[in-house]
């Protein structure tokens, strides 16, 4: 799946892992997000820890990630809403829907 725009000087594609890619670096820059969150379904398989939805010229991602102990996972989960519209929009120039995020569980410090 590609968002595609068209110019006067021809059509441009923005490839959908382009813009996980683009998330995964903006919420690796938010305090309080220990890591992204891989869940396995019944058969094992992995489910991706961002998906990307394209609507017309419009994305909405989803982002599953793993707070840190200690941090309020309300304001993470806000910041990285923030961050990664942002990112996504300045890198690719596509607007932004919404950021859903899913605080899938906490991280504590290993002793």
């Amino acid at each position: 799946m590609e968002q595609e725009k068209r110019e006067n000087t021809g059509t441009l594609k923005i490839s959908e892992n382009v813009i996980i890619t683009v998330a995964k670096l903006a919420i690796a820059e938010v305090a309080g997000v220990d890591s992204l969150s891989v869940k396995r379904n019944l058969f094992g398989r992995a489910s991706a820890p961002i998906q990307v939805r394209l609507l017309d010229d419009v994305v909405e991602l989803t982002v599953s990630i793993v707070a840190k102990h200690g941090c309020r996972a309300t304001s993470v989960a806000e910041t990285v809403q923030n961050t990664v519209k942002e990112q996504v929009q300045t890198m690719t120039g596509i607007t932004v829907s919404r950021v859903n995020v899913i605080v899938a569980g906490i991280a504590f410090e290993k002793k």
